[in-house]
């Protein structure tokens, strides 16, 4: 994953920092990406330029909408996917982008729990505002004309604008110094009348500090009132009932709330939304319409979210069978069997690491620990054999283990109709080529598509069991998106298929060597 933060923000044109040059540089080193995120409209022209480069997803991450500027708007244009971080911005990005068609996935920021901290010491009796004084979005002015009139003491964490205004006591603050002020703060307010977030709420209440929320802020969709006081911005409120109101929360009950948002949730959560993202436009673009799956059983190994799983359900398959070894998809559709289990040569049982993030581009065999959660493992003949069906649909993503198989005897294949297996050559390299070979000769015809350096696609039918109206003595070399394939007949040996092949297709042209 390519992420590309803010470089130099004062370069002329919001050209490429050095910083995204040193980046360019560097990705040199690296064969392919899965996805370049690109972290608001900054990065916008260099996201592009990677996406055309690389040939992958670009994400546009979206803090903060700038719908004027052209770079956001050419990224909106370019980008497969969108990330914001609250409902709110989700509504707003679809209003501005009416005709928008990529997926929008809300991530829920986090903060550093090891950072902010609550101690017992005694609040004391001021209110406190975090933030940009000069945004008129934060709504300062109206906190502070208050707070006087109100003769409430006001600390103002942020520029020094109205330093000079008596009753207001405005200072910069390091982290260390911000965490003792939300320790003896009475109340910490974000009044904004609009904010796609608002992190410094949960550091205030990490800290175990009373919050009043702006209900135009997105994290107060994460709140209640049980542990916060939520108001509208627009209407008419008192400051001196807010700080009232205050002494009724209790600070531990406070801070164990916020601390559920932290940075390792945050940072799973991200992830999770890349994945649907990248599900998302693999469905859109046909990666699994290859062959017809209505009233026919489908057997998706690698299931993860359970997105495929729905998308075969809804083009009429009789059932699913979803197979993950993590998380629970049960209940997702009637006609979908959810299988907890990893997939394997044989049947096993393994330890996990009980913080495994369930990452789709991650393998399982990479959080193994012998103090670890317990796993079942299927092997590939029992897993398709204890499935009462015949005629099976196979889909299979599961990043690495589908060279599970080459231990698949003629029994268990006998069972598939078809198959679309997603194959991963930065994890097995050539397996794209050899799993092709070792279906070919066990009756399948096969199409290998390259998706890139480090990903393809394998179609393979079944000529048993023949959908289609193939010559099932071919296997078929493609690249994606191209009809004028090549064929080579199963005849030939191994030598002589690979010195034939396509020099487009780039990642097989790689596995010469390796057969």
């Amino acid at each position: 994953m390519i992420i590309l933060k803010n470089g130099n923000k004062t370069a002329r044109d919001f050209g490429f920092s050095s910083a995204i040059r040193t980046l360019e540089k560097g990705l040199k080193d690296i064969e392919t990406p899965d996805v370049i995120i690109a972290n608001d409209f900054l990065n916008g022209r260099e996201g592009i330029k990677l996406k055309k480069k690389t040939g992958k997803l670009l994400i546009a991450s979206i803090h903060l909408s700038h719908p004027e500027k052209e770079e956001e708007q050419a990224l909106m244009k370019e980008c497969d996917g969108v990330i914001v971080y609250s409902k709110a911005m989700k509504d707003f990005i679809k209003k501005i982008y009416p005709n928008l068609s990529v997926p929008i996935e809300v991530v829920q920021l986090g903060i550093d729990t090891d950072l902010w901290k609550c101690n017992e010491t005694p609040r004391e009796d001021f209110l406190l505002f975090v933030g940009r004084t000069k945004d008129q979005n934060k709504n300062f002015l109206e906190i502070m004309w208050k707070a006087i009139k109100e003769k409430i003491p006001l600390k103002v964490a942020g520029d020094l604008d109205y330093a000079e205004i008596p009753g207001v006591n405005v200072k910069y603050l390091s982290q260390k110094e911000l965490m003792k002020w939300y320790q003896k703060a009475k109340l910490h307010i974000l009044p904004s009348t609009f904010e796609p977030f608002g992190l410094v709420t949960l550091e205030a209440m990490a800290c175990g500090c009373p919050v009043a929320v702006s209900t135009k802020a997105g994290v107060a969709e994460l709140l209640n009132e049980k542990v916060a006081i939520l108001f509208d911005p627009t209407k008419e409120f008192s400051l001196s009932e807010f700080m009232q109101k205050a002494g009724a929360f209790d600070s531990k009950e406070i801070s164990d709330f916020a601390r559920q948002f932290n940075h390792v949730c945050y940072a799973k959560s991200f992830v999770r939304a890349v994945e649907r993202i990248i599900i998302t436009q693999e469905i859109k673009r046909g990666d699994y319409n290859y062959f017809p799956v209505k009233d026919k059983a489908v057997l998706d190994i690698g299931a993860y979210l359970g997105l495929t799983a729905v998308h075969f359900s809804e083009r009429g398959a009789k059932k699913v069978y979803a197979v993950e070894p993590f998380g629970n998809l049960s209940f997702i559709q009637k006609n979908i069997v959810f299988i907890k289990a990893g997939i394997g040569k044989k049947d096993d049982a393994v330890f996990i690491d009980p913080n495994y993030a369930n990452c789709a581009r991650s393998r399982l065999c990479e959080h193994i620990q012998e103090d670890g959660e317990p796993l079942k493992v299927m092997g590939i003949n029992t897993l398709i054999n204890s499935i009462n069906e015949n005629g099976i649909v196979l889909k299979m993503d599961c990043e690495g283990a589908e060279d599970s198989l080459f231990s698949a005897n003629k029994k268990t294949l006998k069972k598939i109709d078809c198959m679309m297996i997603e194959t991963h050559e930065n994890i097995c390299k050539g397996i794209g080529l050899e799993l092709s070979m070792f279906l070919t000769q066990n009756g399948f015809k096969v199409r290998l598509e390259a998706h890139g350096k480090d990903v393809g696609m394998i179609y393979a039918e079944n000529k048993l069991r023949r959908m289609t109206k193939w010559n099932s003595t071919k296997l078929i070399y493609a690249e994606k998106g191209r009809d004028d394939v090549i064929e080579q007949s199963i005849e030939q040996s191994k030598v002589d298929i690979t010195k034939q092949f396509s020099p487009e297709i780039e990642y097989l042209e790689n596995q010469i060597n390796t057969l």
